[in-house]
């Protein structure tokens, strides 16, 4: 998955300054980081569900990982995760023994207690600790924050720059609220669903900012690839956990059908390929069809977040596959009823291509041209759009201008490829 809080500080620090070290042969190396890469948010998740403190947690699962990069170097264990989780927790033992005489510390609670029994009806412990990081009493600006940081596995940088944060800064204020989860004593246990939905929607929205972030466009990117992935299967547990809730079926929807489009978002020479030129040939057909019976039953249920206007945006751009012209009028007039219920930037950007699409690029470039430039001056979709719509319109140099910047703001290198194709 990802690193957070002192591991990922250690963990770089380590990798950096011993790459030829004895103990980090090849063989080793790569079996902590599958391990890592596989098991971190689910591990993290357990101990700090079991000790109610996320940063003495991430510490243990820290020094459980060192202490691997030792041990398994003479003898790899069957079961890496299951090691890495025995000797973590014999670390907060340790540590809460020896915080005996301090009564601020916490106390662990039954270490030795692992089933899914203990998970509050919640079929995976990390949707318990989405749902304490965001328990009311957190600010709500660090809700998503922690999410996305703690449980989801995204590094502190990327974390900071979901939040147009500096990640120094964000640093800091995760160590204040994780201090504060463990000082204020903040519960762990999952209220009842009929009393969730003020914390649900902060969830979701980690959940697709995790997905959002695996689904950038970067050829052969294991990282991303695990991320989307990982964010379906959350998604798909909340809809277990909450299988008469539309607004869950509706985001699960929503990321079904953009993951089902995915194998056509990149030509053989690794460019980007826009939603409207692909070959919906090479879409996953039967991940589509699931994101069609999700929306269904978004439908059924009453969703009526942003994700439900989304889900329908994003299978209505899905008809392709079944002989269908795309319908840029009811695109459009979705985006009109999505900016008018939740207001945004980027769909302000993508209301002003489909009515590009729709009634033409000089109606599209005026639309986009409406939106204020403190809004859009680092924003790179902004500058994409600008380009695409005010070719033949605006001066060359304007053009020019636009392009360079999509080309530039972006860090993807399919993006960038298209850009300096077109």
């Amino acid at each position: 998955m990802g690193f957070s809080g002192t591991f990922t500080r250690w963990w770089f620090r380590r990798s950096s300054s011993c790459p030829s070290s004895d103990v980090m042969t090849p063989s080793v190396n790569d079996i902590v980081n599958e391990t890592i890469r596989t098991s971190y948010g689910r591990l993290l998740a357990i101990l700090a569900s079991e000790s109610h403190d996320v940063m003495s947690a991430e510490d243990a699962l820290s020094e459980a990982v060192e202490q691997a990069l030792i041990s398994w170097h003479s003898t790899i264990p069957s079961n890496p995760p299951a090691w890495l989780l025995t000797v973590a927790r014999r670390r907060m033992v340790d540590v809460s023994r020896r915080a005996v005489r301090r009564p601020d510390r916490y106390e662990l609670h039954d270490v030795h207690a692992l089933s899914e029994t203990d998970v509050s009806d919640i079929p995976d412990e990390r949707l318990r600790l989405l749902f304490v990081c965001a328990h009311p009493s957190i600010a709500a600006p660090m809700r998503t924050a922690l999410m996305l940081q703690c449980v989801l596995g995204l590094s502190a940088e990327t974390t900071a720059s979901a939040m147009l944060v500096s990640p120094a800064t964000m640093s800091q204020r995760l160590v204040r609220v994780k201090a504060k989860i463990r000082d204020a004593g903040i519960s762990f246990d999952v209220p009842p669903k009929e009393l969730l939905s003020e914390r649900l929607q902060y969830v979701l929205d980690a959940i697709y900012a995790v997905f959002t972030s695996g689904m950038d466009v970067v050829v052969d990117d294991r990282v991303t690839d695990d991320l989307a992935t990982e964010a379906l299967y959350l998604s798909r547990l909340l809809t277990e956990f909450l299988p008469m809730d539309g607004d869950v079926w509706a985001l699960h929807s929503l990321m079904l059908s953009s993951h089902g489009r995915k194998p056509a978002r990149v030509s053989v020479d690794g460019t980007y390929v826009p939603l409207h030129q692909q070959d919906f040939r090479l879409w996953n057909a039967d991940v589509l069809d699931e994101a069609e019976h999700a929306l269904r039953q978004a439908t059924l249920y009453g969703a009526r977040s942003r994700y439900m206007i989304e889900a329908m945006i994003s299978s209505a751009h899905s008809s392709r596959r079944i002989g269908h012209q795309t319908p840029w009028p009811l695109i459009v007039e979705m985006y009109h009823q999505l900016i008018h219920l939740y207001p945004s930037v980027g769909a302000q950007i993508a209301r002003a291509v489909a009515i590009g699409e729709c009634r033409g690029y000089e109606e599209g470039l005026t639309e986009l041209l409406s939106i204020p430039q403190d809004l859009v001056r680092q924003h790179q979709p902004y500058w994409a759009a600008l380009y695409i719509l005010g070719k033949g319109i605006l001066t060359d140099e304007e053009t020019e201008h636009a392009k360079s910047l999509a080309i530039g703001l972006s860090s993807n290198p399919a993006i960038r490829a298209f850009f300096q194709s077109v």
